[in-house]
């Protein structure tokens, strides 16, 4: 299903503020979500190697696979990535700059 949803609200910033698409989930959250989140938590490490990586930024959640590794910032970007996909809200702070 396909909403459109409206929304206006008068704000007083110096400059037009401009969201990026996101989702909206109307279903209750449970213990089967944190269960799943949890899950993916606990898969993502083991299944990868770490690497300490001195270069800027981040890999991308399809690198970090290809390679088999990356560093904590990697794995990060890596679960954020797999629970967006799935619906749930992420916030990534300094990360979003890295566009999913």
């Amino acid at each position: 299903m396909l909403l459109t949803i409206r929304h206006r609200t008068s704000y007083r910033y110096a400059r037009p503020v401009w969201l990026q698409p996101h989702r909206m989930m109307l279903c209750p959250r449970g213990q089967h979500d944190l269960r799943l989140l949890e899950t993916i938590n606990t898969a993502i490490a083991p299944s990868l190697a770490y690497r300490v990586r001195e270069e800027e930024g981040t890999q991308s959640p399809d690198e970090t696979l290809d390679r088999g590794s990356g560093s904590c910032r990697d794995f990060a970007m890596l679960y954020i990535g797999a629970v967006r996909h799935l619906g749930f809200g992420a916030p990534a702070g300094a990360f979003d700059a890295f566009a999913l």
